[in-house]
């Protein structure tokens, strides 16, 4: 279904009237997601990224948002190199959004290289029998002047990494 935001006009944009956001709103569900714990969602989530990439600006940064539920993801959900973004889920008694992985030895979220992105109300979960190397992996680019380029405000973790929840390579990345 196509929605008008404040802003934009394209497939999968939702209003949400809670929700204030500078540039379209993205929800997962519109691109297939289910966030039934059950269901794989990884090419679903990875489809609502990839429009929101090609949509924003530092003006006009979309808004990637998962309902309430449990969104299971099987192969590492690759957000390198984006430019302006956020992610927000649900938090709250009985409303919360968790990233589930069933993944081994490789990363749930790699944002290597990405800036300018902010995390809210997301939990990120290694499923039970499952390690992933980290939950959310950064590293930072040498271009971008302001070091303070991410935002993780409320973001919950869980389960077994072999590395760690969350990851910042140290190294600086050349773009």
């Amino acid at each position: 279904a196509t929605s008008t935001t404040a802003t934009s006009t394209f497939a999968g944009a939702v209003s949400i009237a809670n929700l204030i956001a500078t540039g379209p709103v993205i929800n997962v569900k519109a691109y297939g997601a289910k966030g039934d714990g059950v269901t794989d969602d990884t090419a679903a989530i990875q489809s609502a990224i990839n429009v929101a990439a090609t949509a924003g600006g530092t003006s006009n940064t979309p808004t990637i948002y998962f309902p309430s539920g449990t969104y299971v993801i099987t192969s590492t959900l690759n957000l390198t190199g984006k430019k302006a973004f956020k992610i927000t889920g649900e938090f709250g008694y009985g409303t919360n959004t968790i990233i589930s992985g069933k993944i081994n030895y490789s990363p749930m979220i790699d944002l290597t290289g990405s800036y300018y992105y902010e995390f809210d109300d997301i939990s990120i979960e290694a499923a039970s029998g499952y390690t992933p190397t980290v939950g959310l992996l950064s590293g930072r680019r040498n271009d971008v002047d302001d070091p303070a380029t991410s935002i993780l405000n409320r973001v919950f973790t869980d389960g077994d990494f072999s590395v760690a929840d969350v990851y910042t390579i140290a190294s600086e990345i050349n773009r």
